[in-house]
């Protein structure tokens, strides 16, 4: 789940801006150790930013044109939803590599320093993965009987602070903040939410909130 705000595309250090830095982990990710985690778990890759107009379905961010609709984008999904089988994509981290090299870094017009244009609704977009995957378990029901149970887990990449759905205001109202979603995955369901922070002090508080309500601590 990997945050397309437009405050990723600030710098973060070393030549490099957070959105940079997010697609070196995320690159990571699927290619450490030959590739050892996209060929045992089945992957996807979500992008979200903000709903510019919460009551009208299908509504994109002005001057966007990454594909984000209703505030997210499922770029990669990790099974087919429109297969007669329902059968899950096997060991396809290129698949997502080549995606998010394909994706331009969010919208910044303004210039690094006042990088504006896409929000950070955080919560909208875990609440969309726990969609998914409970789509995922109806479609798979071998994947929820005792003793055969497979393992969910969201990975979180982000720069932490969060906003209402239409981008604004930061922070607010107490009902958006995503660690309401992560706590709900955690306890009820035993799905954990890990946070990778690409985060400033003021910020990583915010992702290691989120970090502890999805029961992994810290990010």
């Amino acid at each position: 789940v990997l945050d397309y705000s437009s405050s990723m595309s600030e710098p973060f250090g070393m030549g490099q801006t957070r959105w940079e830095v997010a697609v070196d982990a995320v690159t990571a990710l699927m290619t450490t150790n030959g590739g050892f985690f996209q060929e045992n778990m089945h992957v996807a890759l979500m992008r979200y930013g903000h709903d510019p107009d919460p009551s009208a379905p299908g509504t994109t961010i002005p001057m966007d044109n990454s594909g984000i609709v209703d505030g997210y984008s499922l770029d990669v999904h990790w099974y087919d939803p429109d297969a007669v089988d329902k059968a899950y994509f096997e060991c396809n981290g290129q698949d997502i590599i080549d995606s998010i090299n394909a994706t331009p870094p969010p919208l910044c017009p303004n210039g690094p320093g006042n990088c504006s244009g896409i929000g950070t609704w955080t919560k909208g977009a875990l609440d969309q993965a726990k969609l998914l995957i409970d789509q995922s378990k109806i479609h798979h029901p071998e994947d929820v009987l005792p003793g055969t149970e497979r393992f969910y887990g969201l990975m979180v990449v982000t720069d932490g602070a969060w906003t209402d759905q239409v981008g604004f205001p930061q922070l607010s109202p107490p009902s958006q903040n995503p660690a309401i979603t992560a706590t709900d995955l955690w306890d009820n369901q035993g799905i954990p939410t890990y946070v990778v922070a690409v985060a400033g002090a003021n910020e990583l508080a915010f992702a290691d909130e989120l970090a502890a309500a999805g029961g992994t601590s810290e990010s």
